[in-house]
């Protein structure tokens, strides 16, 4: 990547991540439902969010898939995190022990900047790959030479024509 720094490099692979997560998260009509409080969001709504089980400053969690879920921003933000039911939906999803083990976590995690570069590849590719999956239109994400780069082009004539209009 074009010399980025490492708080650019960050910056883009957060968007990539949440991206991928809500895209993830989403239903085959591009609806999320808050694991919170149920509510119902479109994907690519404001309101969508990536939410951290695990804050987001634990650099070890920050992009760990299984730390994070689309949820809305009233529960993510204005009730920061709303976090007693957060874990407990934590737990449904996986058990007491792993949770414990996620919170009680104290190893110190180095990321180099070469593992972000990679990280923001890997997740690109994920999430065209999903979107396509999806039939999630992502195209205001990233850009055509991004999208061709990642072989994103479709099965049939009229998928491959809607990727070359980009």
């Amino acid at each position: 990547m074009k010399n980025l720094s490492r708080k650019q490099l960050k910056n883009k692979l957060d968007r990539v991540f949440s991206l991928f997560i809500r895209i993830r998260d989403c239903n085959d009509k591009g609806i999320v439902v808050c694991p919170l409080c149920g509510k119902k969001i479109k994907w690519n709504d404001l309101v969508c969010q990536c939410m951290h089980f695990v804050k987001r400053f634990i650099l070890k969690y920050r992009y760990a898939e299984e730390n994070c879920y689309a949820g809305c921003s009233g529960c993510n933000v204005f009730l920061n995190g709303n976090y007693q039911v957060y874990t407990l939906f934590m737990i449904k999803k996986f058990w007491l022990e792993k949770v414990e083990n996620m919170l009680n976590d104290k190893q110190i995690y180095k990321v180099h900047d070469y593992e972000l570069e990679e990280m923001i590849v890997i997740y690109t590719q994920k999430t065209i790959e999903l979107a396509k999956k999806k039939g999630i239109d992502i195209t205001k994400y990233f850009t055509k030479k991004v999208l061709t780069s990642y072989w994103y082009y479709g099965n049939s004539k009229q998928e491959t024509q809607w990727i070359k209009s980009v």
